[in-house]
């Protein structure tokens, strides 16, 4: 979680930057939904 937060910190100086990410996270969410049951 901590990295969460410092992506958090970070998208408030870069707007750009946070937008790329928040895409970049939900693409990742996708995979973890997915590769869920291996856990």
């Amino acid at each position: 979680m901590a990295c969460i937060n410092s992506i958090t910190a970070a998208s408030e100086q870069t707007p750009y930057l946070s937008i790329v990410l928040k895409l970049d996270l939900s693409m990742l969410n996708e995979v973890i939904q997915t590769q869920a049951p291996l856990k």
